[in-house]
């Protein structure tokens, strides 16, 4: 009977190709039929996605499983084989054709049907093993004793991990106390207890908590895999922690070279921008540029050095982990959009501000009259300036007012004779 059964389908297969022909050019195409995945004791076998001697993926689906069942309810030992048939290969189950991978059954990348059907055999042979274990009343109380000592594990793992916590809560105080005095700066302590205690109370509260979860997820693993039915669940939890760990280390890895590119690139603009405050400095103090003199080396040195930083900053952006992503760019453009929506006073004000100090209107301890203000100036920013009244009020005026009012300045001699210089020639001839 198996022999008539191989040479049918042999027959059917050699016919096949003469058979799609003729029906490309008497019918219409039909539409692709839907993928179905053969599963046997909660084991993925095998996906079909092709239509196979008038059979729909499935109706092979279907057809595989009264099979595999068949064989699967003896006593006897089955074996998995398979057996080329031209393009194609069948899979036999003690003999009898479970199924066929064909080539328009592989998946999208595989090209190799002989792998994708020793893949498939070798999902199969493990339903053959894991239902021989399934009905072996040795292996599965061995499979429960040692899911008990799991559990027992787990759970004194668990205690132990609390009972850590709570002795490391105890003693944290007492550490705290005895080195948090040392650190001092004067009279002044760094670090307050009462404040600190609470942050390392939450986060060895969530290390432990952290450690619970990996050890609940490796102990529901572990018994999922002892038992023949539960076993894929309990790999695919494996796996997936594996994965995941995987894809971590490897963005972790993946990021360093960028990362160093872009410390280099930090260093190097720091050193520039060292460089080149020492070189204003020198500039400064040897008069040789007009505009740069002592007022004007601090805002001038800050300058220089916001456009070293933002340069450095624009070369190493694309080497930052993260960079390349939607999420990323679109964070970007958000903070730059609201950067240039709510900012405009304030660049303003800096703008003010700088032509205040370029222009040298005023200086630290000049008598001014700023329209219906008058005093002296104190302090002369990059937004604000500041005087003081003769009534001792301290008023803090906007950049962008002093430049768009009339400025009196009373503490600077006017060049030349004046006014007053020509009725002083008169009275004296």
């Amino acid at each position: 009977m198996h022999v008539s059964t191989r040479f049918g389908v042999f027959l059917g297969l050699l016919c096949l190709p003469l058979w799609s022909v003729f029906a490309e050019q008497a019918a219409p195409a039909e539409p692709v039929a839907e993928a179905a995945e053969l599963k046997v004791a909660n084991r993925s076998v095998v996906v079909l996605r092709n239509t196979l001697l008038g059979e729909t993926p499935a109706a092979r689906v279907r057809r595989a499983e009264l099979v595999i069942q068949e064989a699967l309810e003896g006593t006897e030992e089955v074996q998995v084989s398979l057996e080329a048939v031209q393009t194609s290969y069948l899979v036999l189950l003690g003999g009898q054709r479970a199924f066929i991978v064909s080539p328009k059954d592989l998946e999208p990348g595989d090209d190799s049907v002989r792998r994708a059907a020793e893949r498939a055999a070798e999902n199969l042979r493990l339903v053959v093993s894991e239902t021989h274990e399934a009905r072996n009343l040795r292996f599965l109380l061995v499979a429960g004793g040692l899911s008990g000592a799991a559990t027992l594990l787990y759970v004194l793992l668990i205690r132990f991990v609390f009972f850590i916590r709570r002795k490391l809560l105890g003693v944290l105080p007492r550490l705290m106390y005895r080195h948090s005095s040392r650190l001092k700066v004067g009279d002044a302590q760094l670090l307050d207890t009462l404040n600190i205690y609470p942050f390392l109370a939450r986060m060895l509260g969530l290390l432990g908590w952290l450690i619970v979860l990996l050890l609940t997820y490796e102990w529901l693993s572990f018994v999922l895999r002892r038992f023949p039915y539960t076993r894929p669940w309990g790999e695919s939890l494996n796996g997936y922690l594996v994965d995941l760990a995987t894809y971590i280390l490897d963005a972790v890895v993946g990021a360093i070279p960028g990362l160093v590119i872009a410390l280099c690139i930090f260093l190097i603009a720091r050193g520039v921008s060292a460089f080149s405050k020492r070189l204003v400095e020198r500039l400064a103090v040897s008069g040789s540029i007009g505009w740069l003199s002592r007022e004007t080396l601090q805002p001038t040195t800050r300058l220089t050095s916001l456009a070293i930083w933002l340069f450095a900053f624009a070369m190493a952006y694309p080497y930052l982990p993260g960079a390349d992503t939607e999420a990323f760019k679109g964070l970007s453009v958000l903070i730059g959009l609201m950067i240039s929506l709510g900012a405009s006073s304030v660049v303003g004000q800096a703008a003010a501000g700088l032509i205040l100090t370029y222009t040298r209107t005023l200086r630290v301890g000049e008598f001014v009259r700023i329209g219906e203000h008058e005093g002296t100036v104190t302090e002369l920013g990059m937004f604000t300036t500041s005087i003081r009244t003769g009534q001792g009020e301290m008023l803090t005026i906007p950049n962008t007012m002093i430049t768009g009012a009339v400025t009196r300045n009373y503490s600077r001699a006017v060049q030349g004779g004046g006014l007053c210089g020509r009725y002083h020639r008169h009275y004296r001839l």
